[in-house]
């Protein structure tokens, strides 16, 4: 019975750091993800002004 405790224990703490990750690279990566938008669309307004 222990065992399959243990088990359960295991599988919650696997769940539980792969969950912590994908927070912390989804804020980390927001950041990044903004700034990169944002040059793509001043370049995007570069380029069509010069037409």
């Amino acid at each position: 019975m222990s065992s399959i405790l243990k088990i359960f224990e295991d599988i919650g703490s696997f769940i539980g750091i792969l969950i912590t990750l994908i927070t912390f690279f989804g804020l980390v990566s927001k950041r990044p993800l903004q700034a990169f938008k944002k040059v793509i669309r001043e370049e995007s307004k570069a380029a069509n002004q010069e037409l």
